[in-house]
Parts: structure tokens; sequence; C-alpha cells
């Protein structure tokens, strides 16, 4: 499938998104809502292009070009809905989106990142930084019953040190007392001080199965969170060759690499994704590992109910 095509698909899931945030608003909201800015943009009428005729009329054009829209953003609705089933936080019923009663908090606060401009400024930069820590936890739980993780991102969590040297001491000693695997030794030409610029090589989270052996050879996934809508543009930002020059050795088993993000990714783009990122963990798969294990993720509930509410305050106010 050619670029134009798959973002086209990708913009029916950014319309979808808007009218499901319409109706986590107002508890309820029409398919109509999620076209909103594409009729203040004008791209409305690019979905006319394929139409057969010629419609003179204005009004005629709105309203078939709208009418295609809104097929394409139910198909897309409904799409979700089949997938995550009763994990899917809306009823959909004749063009209308309806909130449901205890809906998950993991799809409506991913939702909300995907809605929310501005994440690196003010009080809005705790979106993206919570998301990264509950993404590590969400796919380490789901990768494996004997997967643990730290979160290496920047800005740093509690408890982690600033200092990326000692954050790689840390993990080293949080993998296992004896092992070589993420040993700190910088490679000829480089100086410990040399590290002193690095935040986090673009690796956000490391999870790690361990084989209950205490033996070395261990699998290792390199998670990378992306918030922002430029997020089709990271698929590559995980680059291993950036961590290689000061662990020797790294791991003995080739890392995977793993995209996690708020936003859901049609079939056309996960597929690209996968094949550029490594294994994808999106708003549907990182709902569908919370519901999976909620009981053990109790301790989130409370912030994720205050973020979703944050965000709900932040656009009744625009």
């Amino acid at each position: 499938m050619n670029y134009g095509l798959r973002s086209k698909m990708q913009g029916f899931a950014t319309d979808a998104d808007q009218a499901e945030f319409n109706a986590l608003l107002d508890v309820s909201a029409t398919i109509d809502s999620g076209i909103e800015d594409d009729k203040i943009a004008g791209t409305i009428y690019d979905e006319l292009e394929n139409l057969d005729g010629h419609l003179e009329e204005e009004w005629m054009m709105e309203d078939q070009g709208k009418e295609l829209l809104v097929g394409q953003i139910a198909e897309h609705i409904q799409w979700r809905a089949k997938v995550l089933d009763d994990m899917y936080p809306f009823e959909y019923k004749e063009n209308h989106l309806t909130l449901k009663e205890s809906p998950s908090l993991v799809y409506l606060f991913c939702l909300c990142v995907s809605v929310i401009n501005n994440l690196t400024k003010g009080d809005n930069v705790k979106l993206p930084r919570f998301f990264e820590v509950m993404a590590g936890r969400l796919f380490t739980k789901f990768f494996s019953s004997h997967a643990k993780h730290m979160h290496t991102g920047w800005p740093r969590s509690n408890g982690n040190p600033s200092s990326y040297k000692e954050l790689a001491y840390k993990l080293n000693s949080s993998i296992s007392p004896n092992t070589r695997e993420w040993s700190w030794r910088v490679e000829n030409g480089l100086r410990d001080e040399d590290a002193l610029r690095i935040k986090d090589c673009g690796v956000d989270f490391v999870t790690w199965v361990d084989f209950l052996d205490g033996r070395d050879g261990r699998l290792f996934a390199l998670g990378q969170c992306a918030c922002g809508n430029d997020w089709p543009t990271k698929f590559q930002d995980i680059k291993i060759e950036r961590l290689t020059p000061w662990f020797h050795p790294l791991t003995y088993i080739k890392c995977v690499k793993v995209f996690s993000t708020p936003y859901v990714l049609v079939d056309e783009m996960i597929r690209e994704a996968s094949a550029e990122a490594g294994i994808i963990f999106d708003r549907v798969r990182l709902t569908i590992a919370y519901e999976r294990f909620k009981d053990e993720f109790g301790d989130m509930q409370d912030e994720l109910d205050a973020l979703i509410t944050f965000c709900k305050e932040l656009k009744k106010a625009q």
C-alpha cells in the first residue's frame, strides 16, 4: 500500500479519536463530530475526487463528502469495537457513541493523550511521563510472567539516577548481581565523562525475560514511547549502535525493539510499523494488557482517573 493511502486510512483513526473524545466529554456524541477539523481545513472535498459525475452545488459536495467520511469513520469505530469487544469503552449505535459505565481507564487515558496538544509544555508533560512508565509495566506483564523491567527514559522516574552511567549500574544490578549483560565498559577513545551528555539513548524502558536459572543469555526488549502526533516518524529512533559504545557486552541475544504509542494503528500502518520498529504496543494492545491483568495494576487507577479528568478540564477550558 502506498504512503498516501496508508496515511489516509490512519486519518480516519484520528477522526474516530475526536468523536470518541467528544463522547468522553459529553457522555454521548455523533460520529459527525469527528470530522469537524476536516471541514474547516477543506480536506472534506478531497473525498469527492472518486465520485462519479459533477456536483455543481457546494452544499451537495459537502453533503456527499461528509457522508463518505462518516462512513469511513464509522467503519473504523466498528473495527475497534469488534477487536476489543467488551473492553471497548463506548457503545456505538445509529451514528452515536455513548460512554459505557466503568470504561477501560487505559483506553481513555491513551485517547486523551492522543488529542491533547503541546505535550511538552506546562502541566501537560505529566501525560507522556506517566505513559512511559505505564507502557513499560503493561508490556512487561503481557510479555512474560517471568519478565521484569526498568524505566530508563528522560526525565527519570522517581528513584532512578539522572546520570546515565549510574542508571546503567542500577539496571545491571537489577538484572542480576552476577550478570555480564549490560556491563558498563566504554570502548577505546571514550571516557565515562563523555556519557554525561546522554539522557536515554532513545530507550524509555528495558524489559528482560529471566529463565530462572541465574545465567546470562536473557531476552531483552528495548522500549520506545511516542506520544506526539509525529509518532509515524519515530519508528527507527532506537538504534542499538548508540548503546554498544558504552556496554561490553550489551547482551548475548540480539535485543528486540518495542514501539508503544497511545494512538490506534490501523492494519495498513501496523504492518509498516512492525517491520521498522519491532513489536507494536498501541492503544488497542495496551488496553488488552491492562484489562487482562487489571488486578495487578490497582495502583494505577487513581492516577489514571486524575489524568483523564485533567485532560477533560483542559479541553473544556479551551
